[in-house]
């Protein structure tokens, strides 16, 4: 596996793990991973105002997780990774079962067994 570099990486993890840190952005990902979606029909989904939906694809889009097409008067929004948004949903949902047998290794490397505050 590779190591963590402090600065970048450290940094770059922390902004988005922030931005999946968000019910509505999570919920915008979610309905993604179907297919294309317009703000309206996000809209609908989150039941909250346009601007809002729009101030969460914003982000999405910043930290390179959504992008966007425009065809016409209409702009659709895709996933920019599917596969990494299916796998970063998977580990979290498998770390939430904690099933050290399920958990031995990711992605084909050992699990780490030191604790996380040690590996810091």
């Amino acid at each position: 596996m590779q190591e963590l570099q402090i600065g970048e990486d450290v940094t770059y993890l922390t902004e988005l793990f922030s931005l999946l840190g968000d019910r509505n952005r999570l919920l915008i990902l979610q309905s993604l991973m179907k297919g294309e979606r317009n703000v309206g029909e996000l809209q609908t989904l989150l039941q909250t105002s346009q601007a809002n939906v729009s101030k969460h694809l914003r982000k999405l889009r910043e930290g390179k997780l959504v992008v966007r097409e425009k065809r016409g008067t209409q702009t659709f929004h895709t996933l920019a990774s599917p596969l990494v948004i299916t796998e970063l949903c998977n580990l979290a949902i498998n770390a939430k079962t904690d099933k050290p047998a399920q958990q031995e290794t990711v992605a084909g490397h050992p699990a780490v067994s030191e604790p996380a505050s040690a590996a810091l």
